[in-house]
C-alpha cells in the first residue's frame, strides 16, 4: 500500500534496492552465518529467496506499466502545451479587447459630447438672416482698405500675403 502513493520511478527505485537487500541478505546466510545449522540455513534462505521472488516479480510489474506511463507523461506534455497555446491566444484577445474597449468608451464619450453640444444648439436656434447680417456688421466695421496712391499690379497690398504671414513668424 505504501507504494501505491509513490510515483512509478520512486516504485522501482524502492524494489531495486528491496532487491538488492535481499541479494545481500543471501550472501549473508551463505559466507558470514557459520554458525547456523545446515536445515535453519536452508530455511532462512529459502525465506529470502521467495521473498526475492515476489519483489523479482513486483519489479517485472512495474516495468510492464512504464510504458504505459511514459505514453501518458507524453500526452499529459502535449495536454500542457496546448493549454499554454491556449492561454497565449486568451491573453491576446484580451488586450485587443481591452483595446477596443477604451476606443469604445472614447468614442462613447465623444459621441456625448457631440449630442450635447447638438441639443445645445437646437435649445439656442440662430436664423441664418442673423448670421448674414452679423457678418455683414463685421465686414463692414473692419474692412481692409487699400492706399490712395495704390494701383492695380502694385506690389504693395492692402492687406497681407501669405509670405508676409510667413515672414512674420
Amino acid at each position: 500500500m505504501y507504494l501505491k502513493s509513490l510515483g512509478l520511478k520512486e516504485q522501482l527505485t524502492d524494489v531495486i534496492n528491496d532487491l538488492e537487500l535481499l541479494i545481500k541478505q543471501i550472501l549473508e546466510c551463505l559466507y558470514i552465518d557459520k554458525k547456523l545449522t545446515e536445515k535453519e540455513l536452508q530455511s532462512n534462505i529459502s525465506f529470502i529467496l521467495e521473498q526475492y521472488n515476489q519483489k523479482q516479480m513486483e519489479f517485472v510489474d512495474l516495468l510492464n506499466r512504464v510504458n504505459a506511463h511514459q505514453e501518458r507523461e507524453t500526452y499529459i506534455r502535449t495536454l500542457e502545451g496546448l493549454v499554454d497555446s491556449r492561454e497565449n491566444l486568451i491573453s491576446k484577445i484580451a488586450s485587443e479587447l481591452k483595446i477596443i474597449d477604451n476606443s469604445l468608451v472614447e468614442a462613447t464619450f465623444q459621441a456625448e459630447k457631440k449630442l450635447k453640444s447638438v441639443k445645445q444648439s437646437e435649445m439656442n436656434r440662430v436664423f441664418s438672416e442673423d448670421i448674414v447680417r452679423y457678418a455683414h456688421l463685421i465686414s463692414k466695421n473692419h474692412s481692409v482698405a487699400s492706399s490712395v496712391y495704390w494701383q492695380q499690379g502694385d506690389q504693395s497690398r492692402p492687406y497681407p500675403t501669405e509670405a508676409n504671414f510667413t515672414g512674420i513668424l
